[in-house]
This record gives structure tokens, sequence and C-alpha cells, in this order.
């Protein structure tokens, strides 16, 4: 009896062997399916030509593929819709020192000269000046007047580069005498 199912066992093992041997040259490792047409009857039928196997001269020869040549490319399709945001990225690194700022000014003061003038009358004029310490430049300035409407600003203008001057004239016929004030803006200008 162990004879019998040594020897069934064989021949089975034979056959699925045989079988795919048969088999695996069926498309061709190309993928391609060959086989025969015949004229007469249109009979189709699958070769194996990797075994041998041939068309008769009744018959034309076909061959096919299991996948087809590549088609034209499609159009392009619509944009999608726009993502979500990412992640803020990381700091990125500190950039290089920046060249140095333009001069500044420091020590800022306003210099005030209370001062008694008597000015000429017809048109007569009466400078007073107020004067920046050393070391610093007058940047600007000023003056008013406590005489009536008949004096007025001449003019208000810097004299040098430490000294603000400013000009009274009398409108009238006489000579008059009056509180006046000048004002220097100053500082060190480096």
């Amino acid at each position: 009896m162990r004879g019998r199912i040594g020897r069934a066992l064989a021949v089975g093992f034979v056959v699925v062997a045989a079988a795919g041997v048969a088999r695996g040259a069926i498309p061709d490792p190309n993928g391609v399916v060959h086989g025969c047409y015949a004229k007469r009857t249109g009979a189709l039928r699958v070769i194996d030509p990797s075994k041998g196997a041939t068309c008769a001269t009744r018959e034309r020869a076909l061959t096919w593929s299991r996948t087809g040549p590549a088609g034209p490319q499609g159009p392009a399709g619509a944009a999608g819709p726009q993502g979500p945001a990412g992640p803020a990225g990381p700091q990125g690194p500190a950039g290089p020192q920046g060249p140095a700022g333009a001069p500044g000014v420091s020590g800022y003061e306003v210099v005030t000269v209370l001062q008694q003038v008597t000015i000429p009358g017809s048109g007569g004029i009466a400078g007073v000046q107020a004067a920046c310490p050393i070391g610093k430049t007058v940047l600007g300035g000023g003056g008013n007047s406590a005489g009536g409407v008949e004096i007025v600003l001449k003019a208000s203008q810097p004299n040098g580069t430490t000294l603000w001057e400013v000009d009274y004239a009398n409108t009238s016929g006489a000579p008059v005498t009056t509180n006046v004030s000048v004002y220097a803006v100053c500082a060190v200008v480096s």
C-alpha cells in the first residue's frame, strides 16, 4: 500500500510541475500573447513559440499584449483648492550688525536772555543776542517784546554757530524803552 501511495504522489508531482512549465510561457516574458487564426473557419488558438509551436499554412499568425500602447496625454486638470497654511518655520539666525547711526545731539538746553533796551524812533533797530555755552551749537531760537504795538520783531536768525540774534524795530516817531527776551536752543552736536 505504501508503494501505491508513493507512486501516486510522484505522478501528481510530475503533473503539477509540467502544468507550471507549460503555463509560464503564455504570455511571453514581454507580455505578448501569440495565436493562430484559421482563415476558413475563424477558429483562434493560442500557441507557445518558446515550445516550438507555429501556425499552420492555412492559419494567420496574430499577436497581442495584455497591456495596450499608451494613449495620448490628457488635458491638465483644474487647479485644486488652496491647502491650509503650514506651521511657522523656525527662527532664522541673527543678522549682521548694522552700520553706525548718524551723529546725534545731546545736552539740549534753552538759553534765555531778558534785557531792557531803548530803541530810537522812526525805524530804529536794537539787536539782542542769546549765546550758547562753550561746546554747544545753536540749533534755533526766537524772541518776544513786552512793548506795545510800535515794537515789532524785525529779524530772528543765527549769528555764527553759537549765537541767536533778534532785531527789534521801533515803528513810532519817538524812542521807546522796553523789556525784550531772546532765547537760543543749544545742544552738543557730534
